[in-house]
């Protein structure tokens, strides 16, 4: 049986990580903004993911408000996108270091990068989500 103070520490740890989450999830963007170097189909791949990162720590902050039913809803919607989402674009990063490493005289194909992964980043889960 959990105690009150239980879970004050435990709301209490929720909020710090998805404070540490943000700051992290703005400053990952902002880096890939200010250096060029990073402008690669991973460093895009990183940026998206840390989008999807974003979506999860919304989620995580939300899910502090439990009596009110519409935001527990908006809370459960990010948080199965959000997951949803980050596992495709990890896929795609270890997909992509895989190729990178198996076949080490070729570059990345930088066509990794499309529109097409976009959607299947972004669209599917959102339509996963919303059903």
């Amino acid at each position: 049986m959990s105690t009150t103070s239980d879970t004050t520490t435990l709301i209490l740890l929720n909020n710090i990580s998805s404070i540490l989450s943000l700051f992290g999830t703005v400053w990952v963007p902002i880096g890939y903004l200010r250096k060029t170097r990073f402008w690669s189909a991973t460093g895009k791949m990183i940026v998206c993911l840390t989008i999807s990162d974003f979506f999860y720590t919304i989620a995580n902050i939300l899910s502090n408000y439990k009596d009110n039913a519409p935001v527990c809803q908006l809370s459960a919607f990010l948080r199965i996108f959000g997951s949803l989402s980050a596992f495709f674009w990890a896929t795609r990063i270890a997909r992509m270091a895989f190729a990178a490493f198996r076949d080490l005289d070729k570059d990345v194909d930088p066509r990794i990068y499309s529109w097409t992964s976009l959607m299947k980043g972004f669209a599917f889960p959102l339509l996963v989500s919303v059903v």
